[in-house]
């Protein structure tokens, strides 16, 4: 491509040959076309680059790399971002499917609301098949529009709460809607830790508005290889992230505590806004008190074992 594209889609792939062609052909078939993609292949050992390579040679818009080595999900995610020439970004799972006017309606929406820094549309879960996932609502959002950063931050953190466990709960219809290029530059994009995600979504809060998309036009895939696993080790989530630190003492819910403290530091907010949300993070630390001991016992033991 030689004209610069409005909209770069980052695919980081592993092995993700069963679902690959359906997610790439759900970004090909976009009504916007002004846009390029960039598909970072993790050091694949099935057909994923065979099947890249084929969809590169016959569109333009299609960059292919592919690395010999499997570095991990935070390190391909960021790398989609840093390979990217847009002025809007958005990372797209290998194994989800995007309706056809997802680019369209998320860009309408974020060019409508200058303050925006992220589009986003409902979502609905699919199984392995495409068919729908029964009891699964992934449309139930509340508003993050508000001027104020303080009360779109504990909106966002509200809604990882509803679900009982604050790293958890569907933040994909956020991390992969349409954010704006500057203002992800400014974020330390995905960390090599379990719940990376939910630091970047607070980030991005702090620097500016969420606007909502009603349509649901992101399916996203859940199968026994997708990105979330909820009955999955410890261990084994901390290797998806990043391979290198698979046996290192993984305390999520500390280290969660701990990166959104660091956020809010590193924020554009005013000092007293800070102050407000940091007592927030200590009056956390005070009621999961039981959970965080709990946590440190727990991966201390883990790790005798091991030995």
């Amino acid at each position: 491509m030689t004209k610069k594209p409005l909209i770069s889609i980052g695919i980081p792939v592993y092995n993700g040959e069963k679902f690959l062609s359906s997610a790439i052909d759900s970004i090909l078939c976009q009504t916007f076309q002004d846009f390029e993609l960039i598909i970072s292949d993790n050091g694949s050992t099935d057909r994923t680059g065979e099947i890249c390579e084929k969809y590169a040679a016959n569109n333009e818009r299609i960059r292919y790399y592919r690395y010999d080595q499997n570095r991990g999900a935070a390190w391909n995610f960021n790398n989609t971002f840093t390979l990217a020439t847009g002025d809007y970004f958005k990372w797209a799972a290998a194994d989800d499917i995007c309706e056809p006017t997802y680019l369209e309606s998320c860009l309408k929406a974020s060019q409508s609301n200058p303050e925006a820094v992220l589009a986003f549309s409902w979502g609905d879960g699919i199984n392995d098949q495409g068919m729908p996932i029964k009891g699964l609502v992934l449309d139930d959002y509340l508003s993050l529009t508000s001027s104020d950063p303080r009360m779109r931050y504990h909106t966002l953190m509200n809604m990882f709460q509803r679900s009982g466990k604050r790293v958890s709960g569907w933040k994909g219809t956020y991390i992969f809607g349409l954010i704006q290029s500057d203002a992800l530059r400014k974020t330390r994009l995905i960390g090599n830790y379990i719940g990376a995600d939910t630091t970047l979504l607070i980030e991005l809060i702090l620097l500016g508005k969420f606007c909502e998309v009603p349509d649901c036009l992101l399916l996203m895939r859940r199968h026994d290889q997708s990105f979330s696993w909820p009955d999955a080790e410890t261990a084994s989530k901390q290797e998806f992230y990043d391979p290198a630190t698979k046996n290192r003492i993984s305390l999520q819910s500390w280290t969660s505590l701990r990166k959104t403290a660091s956020s809010i530091i590193r924020s554009p907010l005013s000092f007293r806004h800070k102050l407000d949300l940091l007592k927030s993070v200590v009056k956390e630390v005070f009621w999961l008190r039981k959970e965080l001991w709990g946590e440190l016992v727990s991966e201390i033991k883990r790790k005798r074992t091991r030995k």
